[in-house]
């Protein structure tokens, strides 16, 4: 089970079931909340049937411009749904493809440290993320952007395209790695500002 480092509420939306999370710190939600300042991160892991409509998104963004966390994961097609929408929202892109490599190789000097590990477990079927200049690369795979972070207003951004290796059927000890990188970013405060 992944461990989860937040002491405050953590928002699970979407495809959570198969996720290995273990903390008393988290609320699994079918809808978004009314008041999302209450969370100190929100993972989205994306579904094929999006439930999320303007409004929402609009209330995601302010969430993350003032100071929230936000995870958005994708996988293959179907689960993508929210990802895109989102994605869409914030930069006017979608993911794309459908990659079978288990391997992923690190950005250089990226947000999350994944340079550090020795392994970035791709997940099972992953997508792949547009390059935008508001997002550095975290990991890669094949020659496609896997991880992406951001800056958006005070708060923090990751983009995953292969959340699968978070399953609790796939987990293992580099994909734990990659979650403790992603909750490090999440929950230390940030200077960078490119």
């Amino acid at each position: 089970m992944l461990a989860q480092q937040a002491k405050e509420p953590v928002l699970l939306y979407g495809n959570h079931s198969p996720i290995c999370f273990k903390s008393e710190f988290q609320i699994a939600k079918d809808s978004l909340p009314e008041d999302l300042s209450d969370y100190s991160v929100i993972y989205i892991f994306s579904t094929a049937n999006n439930k999320l409509d303007q409004n929402d998104l609009e209330r995601l963004v302010d969430y993350v411009e003032k100071g929230g966390n936000l995870y958005v994961g994708a996988e293959n097609w179907p689960l993508q749904s929210e990802f895109n929408l989102i994605s869409n929202f914030l930069f006017k892109k979608e993911c794309y493809g459908n990659f079978s490599a288990t391997d992923a190789q690190s950005g250089e000097s990226g947000r999350l440290e994944l340079d550090e590990l020795e392994r970035i477990p791709a997940g099972k079927s992953t997508t792949s993320i547009p390059l935008d200049p508001n997002l550095k690369v975290e990991a890669w795979i094949e020659d496609h952007p896997l991880i992406m972070s951001g800056l958006i207003g005070g708060g923090k951004l990751v983009l995953d395209g292969g959340y699968s290796r978070f399953y609790c059927s796939y987990l293992s000890k580099d994909a734990e790695a990659v979650w403790i990188h992603i909750q490090q970013f999440f929950l230390v405060g940030s200077d960078d500002t490119d």
